[in-house]
């Protein structure tokens, strides 16, 4: 069993894919398997992959029905004993990432470390994962899954990702998994991956999606009247902001 399985899924995002798939096959530790899911792509994203499939333990290239279809066609084939999902786009800080977590002695359910965007100035902003994961924490904030590794048998015995969710998924995976039991977790400090913000997650039309998502699951596990007084709270500090 290898102890990483990185998990990448794509359509028609051949650019970011090349720079996702190098960022992978060319990380110094060996003990992990890559997987790529790709959406019948019509561009000459299969040909990348086939470029690289020599160091892609499994492929396949096939419509699908959704981000989180695609994610759990992933799932279903990975051996690892840590799932981390990295979808096209997204790249490993540096090389030698994989080594530094697997050297981190990693034995927690779920792991995460620091993420990188750049923003539209061409800074680069850093945003760090909690010390301690609880919630409350998920109910204002996120654990971003692509620097989490996931325990795979969280996924056996707590299900896939939810796929009638087109943006949310993960965040309903991980409030399912404080839900359900007592789940181990350990913040590295240490950057993970380069976040590509051009994703499905990340640009403004898909906003209000999101937003009715991320509510939508608020509401299946936390008290209505907490969930209330924080969309108050929101509401409140938007208002503030937009005096000022």
């Amino acid at each position: 069993m290898p102890l990483f399985s990185i998990i990448t899924i794509n359509r028609n995002n051949a650019r970011g894919l090349l720079k996702t798939i190098g960022s992978v096959v060319e990380q110094s530790c060996t003990d992990f398997e890559y997987i790529v899911i790709d959406g019948a792509s019509t561009d000459n994203s299969p040909d990348i992959i086939k470029g690289a499939e020599n160091k892609i333990k499994y492929w396949v290239s096939e419509m699908d029905n959704g981000i989180y279809d695609a994610m759990n066609k992933g799932i279903s084939k990975a051996k690892g004993k840590y799932l981390l999902f990295l979808n096209s786009g997204d790249c490993l800080v540096n090389n030698n990432v994989l080594k530094k977590v697997a050297g981190s002695n990693p034995a927690a359910q779920l792991i995460s470390g620091n993420i990188l965007f750049k923003e539209a100035n061409g800074n680069i902003r850093q945003d760090t994962t909690p010390q301690k994961l609880t919630k409350f924490y998920l109910l204002r904030s996120m654990l971003y899954h692509p620097v989490t590794f996931v325990d795979a048998e969280l996924f056996k015995s707590l299900g896939y990702y939810d796929a009638q969710y087109k943006i949310v998924a993960d965040y309903e995976f991980f409030l399912r998994c404080l839900s359900a039991r007592s789940i181990s977790y350990t913040h590295l400090n240490f950057d993970i991956t380069f976040f590509d913000n051009s994703g499905v997650s990340a640009v403004p039309e898909t906003r209000k999606l999101l937003i009715a998502e991320r509510l939508n699951v608020q509401k299946k596990y936390f008290n209505p009247f907490i969930v209330m007084m924080y969309r108050i709270y929101l509401f409140a500090q938007t208002v503030t902001k937009n005096k000022k």
